[in-house]
């Protein structure tokens, strides 16, 4: 039922046009994806999952709403998926980078060097923010695992740099999306 839904219908519900959909069931098919059996019941498609996970994203649907219009077990739905490639950066290097306290005896170097920081956590900022208005499901992460939303994070930024490009609908500016314009996240 989902998959025969026309254009706009699709777009509304997963986020992404069915072009974009079948690209990335094909690109996660071929890394290795696979239907799987969960608690002795019939397997999951790939096509499926990745319409669920995409489901899960898009909409703030309970676990127990998702598996009902999914046809799948809550357990089955409540399993996710990390979508990335080999060129991700490895999160055993992470650092935070902030800006020098002020004292009123900052050089000018380290005035430059604040004021760098602060624009670029503009960016971020406004990046997040179109992250979280496609993707509904980062307005209110349910998950309190530190990992599942570090990877649902992850995930939703993947899947905005798949889908942003001059065929991305937006419901709210029919007339072209202004995040057209910006580079990918």
């Amino acid at each position: 039922m989902l998959f025969h839904m026309d254009e706009h219908t699709f777009y509304r519900h997963l986020r992404v046009t069915h072009a974009q959909f079948d690209h990335l069931v094909e690109v996660l098919g071929h890394q290795g994806l696979k239907g799987y059996q969960h608690d002795g019941g019939l397997e999951i498609p790939v096509k499926q999952k990745v319409a669920l996970f995409l489901w899960y994203m898009a909409n703030q649907n309970s676990f127990r709403e998702m598996s009902d219009k999914f046809n799948v077990s809550q357990s089955s739905a409540h399993r996710y998926m990390l979508l990335g490639d080999s060129a991700y950066i490895s999160r055993d290097y992470t650092f935070i980078i902030t800006p020098k306290r002020d004292n009123g005896a900052l050089t000018v170097q380290d005035q430059q060097r604040n004021t760098n920081i602060c624009r670029g956590r503009v960016v971020v900022e406004q990046a997040f923010g179109r992250v979280k208005y496609k993707w509904r499901r980062m307005r209110d992460l349910q998950n309190t695992r530190l990992d599942v939303v570090v990877m649902l994070i992850m995930s939703a930024c993947m899947l905005h740099n798949l889908c942003t490009g001059p065929a991305d609908m937006c419901e709210d500016h029919p007339a072209g999306c202004p995040c057209h314009e910006d580079e990918n996240i």
